[in-house]
């Protein structure tokens, strides 16, 4: 009896370790959000979105390969930036994107 109880406990402890991990939000993620959102109202956007961006490259794994894709975005925004060009729906699908890959987990 002890030994069952033992096992269930630790298959509970299991469960919920891994829930608890799968629920567990990305600051750096939700970080470059932030910094995203901040961008499309800033009259210079560059220097929020290569925050951005670093957020993301320090963020931990894929996330479906929405976090490249943003990445790719933010990179293009910076250059249209750079260049004088209106960025906020650049701006708009690196969020998007992010948002993403924050819901693939």
């Amino acid at each position: 009896m002890n030994r069952h109880l033992t096992h269930l406990l630790a298959v509970v402890c299991i469960t919920l370790g891994l829930c608890s991990t799968l629920n567990a939000v990305e600051p750096r993620m939700e970080k470059a959000i932030q910094l995203l959102q901040q961008a499309q109202a800033s009259p210079n956007p560059v220097p929020l979105l290569e925050q951005a961006q670093q957020h993301l490259q320090n963020a931990t794994g894929n996330k479906a390969g929405f976090k490249v894709n943003a990445i790719k975005t933010i990179k293009q925004a910076i250059k249209a930036a750079q260049r004088g060009s209106n960025v906020q729906a650049q701006i708009g699908q690196a969020i998007a994107q992010v948002q993403a890959g924050i819901n693939a987990r």
